[in-house]
């Protein structure tokens, strides 16, 4: 998804290949719960290698076992949140740098039964803003 986004918003990336390392017999377990736990935020890719596996790939690198993340990437982060103020401003949102909120409220923007998050609006922000002393603000 991350990705599908940087290639439709021009965003520059790139995937990288990443290990996960345990260097210590101890630690060879968490690899397994970091797994399992990636999984669930939709990163099934992750895969379990023995201490042998991991330093055939990286021949100078003594551990206990790894996690290899194929999907792992870098991208410019900079035109990323450039990205998304663009994209949040053509749904309708406003950007207010230097405010400071003073009072205001929000409703559901949809009803919800389910025990999920409920997307909100804001109806009204009433907002000051005042430089700081050094010129913050």
């Amino acid at each position: 998804m991350l990705y599908d986004f940087c290639r439709t918003h021009g965003v520059p990336f790139r995937r990288v290949t990443k290990l996960i390392v345990a260097s210590s017999r101890e630690q060879v377990p968490e690899l397994s719960a970091f797994r399992a736990a990636a999984a669930a935020y939709g990163v099934p890719d992750l895969q379990l290698l023995s201490g042998a596996e991991a330093g055939a790939l990286e021949p100078a690198l003594r551990c206990e076992g790894a996690l290899l993340s194929p999907s792992t990437g870098i991208l410019d982060s900079h035109s990323y949140m450039t990205a998304l103020l663009a994209d949040a401003e053509a749904h309708g949102a406003v950007l207010a740098t230097h405010t400071r909120v003073r009072g205001g409220w929000v409703e559901p923007a949809a009803p919800s039964a389910a025990a999920q998050p409920v997307p909100y609006k804001v109806l009204e922000v009433e907002s000051t803003w005042a430089p700081q002393e050094g010129g913050g603000g």
